[in-house]
């Protein structure tokens, strides 16, 4: 099936599930692209070539979705009909919603699967694995057929649907003439038509009818889209594209590896298929190059030009996302190569910096040190009375115990260290650190209380929001507010940064000079991402408003603010790319992550308190707070990028 008039009836705009499914908060209009309609068809004709030499046979399909491109689609390569393995759950999916849509099935409907059921396959997911008979419900059903590619499921759910006839029937109604469910998962296919098949176009014109609600009503639409947003099997597209930023269906069989879905970047949706055939060839090697079509694709849509308006694009889903786990999240971005070009995204409420605060204090030591009113070299003579507790390792010295100010400085910075922080306040003042933010216009921020708990002076206690904390950064990094020689020192402290919890867990390795802050209930990261030609001040604050306690808002704030950053750096380093430099190095510090069970050879498989933060002792703070498999999609995008529901679903194996 060519493009016909199915994609003129479509019309510019996307109807009501598009509309529904575009993040709050995003921008309204498409950002004018970098890059050309024909630059991407180009640039993927180069990949099926590369491939081709390698023994790969590779289609791509691509379609605008948010309009900026005039709903076009292009294809790449030979859009050749081919054996489909798991992908042919979409359509079988579709068929199962037109039924939901005609009151004919229900979601919440509990199926039984007796012992013995010949439904019951290997391969990948976990139901093999049950104790049958068990009653499930069509919703679970489908929530393991999409997200781990649970073989058994889709069985069931053929049969549910009315077996092979029904679903060609709905499919061929709509006009397709590719897409073909000729046999269940893992049951062998003697005649060829008992096989299953799908090409590169006709996928993307099924996905692009699910997102512009042309064939279902918007609630069933945007069910089985939310349904691949959740998609676990991250060896192809999710390989790349962080997976706030995707939603996407994967399959796979011995000899051919394909992905199909959607680019979640706000204003900027593309819908795209990636297939493959092969002989002779580990799977994982064919996988390469429906990464590097997604890599493609992605940065296609995340590069236009519009710096501002790309982090705006990347950030927002973040944010979005984290509204629904009851997390409030700000984002500031500073441009420091273009004066005056910032956003700001999310809550402009009031936080608690926690040891964000510290940066005002470091600002105002290096000021008083400029006026020759203090000197880094000064000895400093710490009593007990001093010594408070949380982090840092001062506390941990014999007392009384002397030191430089340079020294109380470091800690403060690197290690975010209480003690240090107090003692520089006993020696400047609190009212000399809040006359440097008051000179800097900063609305917001106070600086009323030492560290752990310290005397509170005045109302309010300590406070911040992003667009002040955005501001002092600037102003750090500016030449009015310091000279060369202190922001450069202050640069070099915050490199050395030890709280490696947040952007420390991911960019370990970048050129990233950072400062974090955490307490019961908050957890944030703030600095600069010194990316070569495009260093950028970045602030990201959270508040976790339903924690239990600052091990839980650690749990469940710190990712988020990993995954921020490492999208945002990420950016920027594919930013550097495209000008001619060289890549950066980070990061190549990961955190562990939790891969699901291998599947058999035939099947889908994996690739490959009120303290300023935790205690700390010899200058080296602890890792903690992060979840595993939650950083796994992004983690890998950045890897691969630069290079080239129910417990049950974590654990399940991914195959056909």
């Amino acid at each position: 099936m060519r493009t016909g008039s199915r994609r003129a009836t479509r019309g510019l705009v996307a109807t009501s599930v598009g509309a529904a499914l575009v993040l709050a908060g995003a921008a309204t209009a498409s950002a004018e692209p970098l890059q050309t309609w024909d630059g991407l068809e180009s640039r993927l004709d180069a990949v099926v070539a590369d491939a081709a030499e390698s023994g790969v046979t590779l289609s791509v399909a691509v379609t605008d979705l948010a309009g900026g491109f005039d709903g076009a689609t292009l294809i790449a390569g030979e859009d050749e009909r081919v054996k489909a393995a798991s992908i042919i759950k979409l359509p079988l999916l579709a068929t199962l919603m037109a039924d939901v849509d005609a009151g004919e099935l229900d979601l919440d409907q509990t199926v039984t699967i007796p012992a013995g059921d010949p439904n019951i396959v290997g391969g990948s997911g976990t139901l093999k694995d049950g104790q049958f008979p068990l009653d499930i419900t069509v919703a679970e059903l489908m929530e393991l057929m999409v997200q781990v590619s649970d073989n058994t499921a889709t069985n069931v759910l053929i049969d549910l649907a009315g077996g092979f006839d029904a679903v060609n029937d709905y499919v061929e109604a709509l006009g397709f003439e590719d897409l073909y469910l000729g046999r269940k998962m893992i049951h062998p296919a003697s005649p060829p038509l008992q096989e299953n098949y799908i090409s590169a176009e006709e996928v993307t014109e099924l996905v692009t009818l699910l997102w512009e609600g042309e064939i279902l009503s918007a609630e069933s639409s945007e069910h089985i889209i939310d349904l691949m947003r959740g998609q676990l099997v991250d060896t192809k597209f999710g390989a790349v594209i962080p997976r706030a930023h995707l939603a996407n269906k994967t399959g796979e069989l011995a000899d051919v590896s394909h992905d199909s879905g959607i680019v979640l970047l706000p204003g900027r949706e593309l819908a795209f298929t990636t297939t493959t055939s092969f002989t002779d060839l580990p799977r994982a090697e064919a996988d390469v190059f429906v990464q590097e079509t997604a890599r493609v694709v992605y940065d296609f849509a995340r590069l236009t030009g519009d710096v501002t308006a790309d982090v705006e694009a990347i950030v927002q889903p973040y944010i979005d996302r984290a509204a629904a786990q009851d997390v409030r999240v700000s984002v500031g971005f500073s441009d420091l190569t273009a004066d005056g070009d910032r956003v700001l995204l999310g809550s402009q409420e009031p936080y608690n910096p926690a040891s964000v605060i510290k940066l005002s204090l470091l600002a105002a030591v290096m000021r008083q040190t400029e006026r020759d009113l203090l000197h880094l070299d000064a000895p400093v003579t710490i009593s007990p009375y001093m010594v408070v507790g949380g982090s840092g390792s001062f506390q941990d010295e014999e007392m009384p115990f002397t030191t430089t100010v340079r020294e109380l400085v470091r800690r403060m910075v690197v290690e975010s260290d209480n003690t240090a922080t107090n003692v520089l306040l006993y020696h400047i003042g609190l009212p000399t650190t809040q006359e440097l933010i008051d000179d800097l216009g900063l609305d917001v921020m106070r600086f009323n209380r030492q560290m752990f708990p310290g005397e509170l002076i005045d109302e309010p206690a300590n406070v911040l929001d992003v667009g002040d904390t955005l501001a002092l950064l600037e102003a750090m990094y500016g030449d009015e507010l310091l000279g060369e020689e202190s922001r450069e020192q202050i640069l070099t402290w915050m490199s050395d940064q030890e709280v490696d919890t947040k952007f420390g867990a991911v960019l370990n390795d970048a050129p990233v000079a950072h400062k974090t802050g955490e307490t019961g209930n908050v957890t944030h990261d703030v600095g600069y991402f010194l990316v070569p030609g495009h260093e950028a001040a970045v602030v990201v604050l959270t508040e976790v408003t339903n924690s239990g306690g600052f091990d839980e808002t650690q749990e469940i704030g710190n990712p988020i603010v990993q995954e921020i950053g490492l999208a945002v750096y990420d950016y920027l380093d594919a930013l550097a790319t495209m000008d001619g430099e060289q890549p950066t190095d980070a990061p190549t510090d990961t955190p562990p992550t939790q891969q699901p069970t291998t599947a058999p050879d035939d099947g889908e498989v994996p690739g490959g308190g009120t303290g300023e933060g935790p205690t700390a002792g010899g200058g080296t703070l602890p890792t903690t707070g992060v979840s595993t498999a939650v950083l796994a999609g992004a983690l890998a995008t950045l890897l691969a990028g630069i290079a080239v529901t129910a417990v049950a679903r974590r654990k399940g194996a991914i195959a056909e």
